[in-house]
């Protein structure tokens, strides 16, 4: 786990239970049922340990993947991201011998969280691209890149790696946290409605991948593609939240 990273990934859900089948089918993760602050909540198990969560919320509430990062303090944090123009989605809350996170819009529009561990036991695993089950890539989709790059810079001390150009879709532009590559930002295609964030799950190969999330009633979007390292595709999981499959053949 990095300070200043992603490092817990949580899925909001109207059907828990549609949502773990297809997750468990396409990306091999298994499952622990518990309760947090009251809340029926579900782990997400890869590599020997829990590296997000997943909760049912209503019918009517927008479901979606949502990143959090690990910061020391999350109530300086949330007020340097205050006042640099982010939104406070969810005020900081504290979950009693687990966690504190608040959850906020930077800038651009993308959706992010911030937490501290109170309880120190509770560590994922540490990311590995050959490691089926993790998030090995994160990657910005935004409309203003520079000022969310800007933005994420000075919040947690990200820095620029190397810049690919990818023609009328612009730089990507990729970052790395604690000096290990991380992720990267680009500007969002115009069909997006919103900037946000995509997450890479480890999987065994991106073609079976592909042909799971098509007989799990998910939808491939993009891909396969060619990466330095390996290659990856782009889908919709069963109520339209996108997410990224990577593999290293």
């Amino acid at each position: 786990m990095i300070r200043n990273g992603f490092s817990w990934y949580e899925l909001a859900t109207s059907n828990a239970a549609a949502s773990q089948s297809f997750y468990g089918d396409v990306v091999g993760w298994t499952f622990q049922g518990g309760d947090v602050g009251g809340r029926p909540y579900q782990w997400l198990v890869a590599g020997g340990g829990p590296i997000g969560g997943m909760m049912e919320i209503a019918a009517d509430i927008s479901t979606g993947w949502t990143g959090l990062v690990q910061v020391d303090d999350v109530d300086a944090t949330v007020e340097a991201a205050l006042g640099a123009g982010a939104r406070l989605l969810h005020e900081a809350e504290t979950i009693p011998g687990m966690v504190r996170f608040a959850i906020l819009q930077d800038p651009t529009g993308a959706a992010f969280g911030v937490f501290a561990l109170t309880d120190d036991s509770i560590v994922p695993p540490a990311a590995s691209i050959a490691t089926t089950g993790t998030v090995c890539w994160r990657e910005l989709h935004t409309f203003d890149p520079d000022a969310a790059f800007l933005f994420y810079s000075k919040l947690f001390g990200w820095q620029k790696d190397q810049a690919f150009d990818m023609g009328e879709m612009g730089t990507y532009q990729t970052f790395t946290v604690g000096g290990q590559a991380a992720g990267g930002i680009m500007r969002a295609p115009p069909y997006f409605r919103q900037s946000s964030w995509l997450f890479y799950f480890v999987v065994d190969a991106v073609e079976a991948g592909m042909a799971r999330i098509e007989q799990a009633g998910g939808r491939v979007v993009w891909g396969p593609s060619e990466v330095p390292g390996g290659r990856i595709a782009q889908a919709l999981d069963l109520e339209g939240t996108m997410f990224g499959i990577f593999s290293m053949a």
